[in-house]
């Protein structure tokens, strides 16, 4: 006959509390971890939508469109509906009859235009749009040319808002 052994209570909760210990040593790691691959996608997204300035750029005699931040309806249209009219964005409806009934309705493009590290947004800002902005100083309420640009490494064009 064979004795059978059994694990004891204490022998249990030290095997418990080994693995709990060694668990919380583990966590933080996977925290930073995913955070990196979060802040990675903004960089990803940021070049992204520097790519399509760039095509708008190249369509339209190299101009840049004008970084209105969140404009009145009688404005040109921001940045991002630029974009739109010249047929390099998806996912705005376009049904709306200007670019602030489609701010109102929530219809900004969603996917590049949000950073997973952006959080929630304000009540009194539309969660739909854009966490990337693009430099009001060098480019706000007017249309840059290419020409115009002194040195092209020195310019901030898209950042994160």
């Amino acid at each position: 006959m064979s004795q059978k052994t059994w694990f004891t209570l204490i022998e249990l909760l030290v095997v418990i509390a080994i693995i709990a210990i060694l668990a919380s040593l583990l966590l933080p790691s996977l925290a930073k971890s995913r955070q990196a691959a979060q802040f990675s996608l903004c960089k990803s997204n940021m070049k992204q939508i520097g790519q399509l300035i760039r095509m708008y750029v190249d369509d339209n005699q190299g101009t840049y469109p004008s970084a209105i931040f969140w404009p009145d309806p009688n404005s040109i249209g921001n940045w991002h509906w630029q974009m739109y009219n010249a047929g390099l964005i998806k996912g705005i409806n376009s049904t709306f009859a200007s670019e602030a009934a489609a701010i109102r309705a929530g219809t900004y493009p969603k996917g590049i235009w949000r950073c997973p590290l952006g959080g929630a947004a304000p009540a009194d800002w539309n969660p739909d749009r854009t966490h990337y902005g693009m430099n009001g100083a060098s480019f706000q309420n007017k249309f840059v040319r290419d020409v115009q640009i002194k040195k092209f490494s020195l310019l901030s064009l898209v950042m994160d808002t």
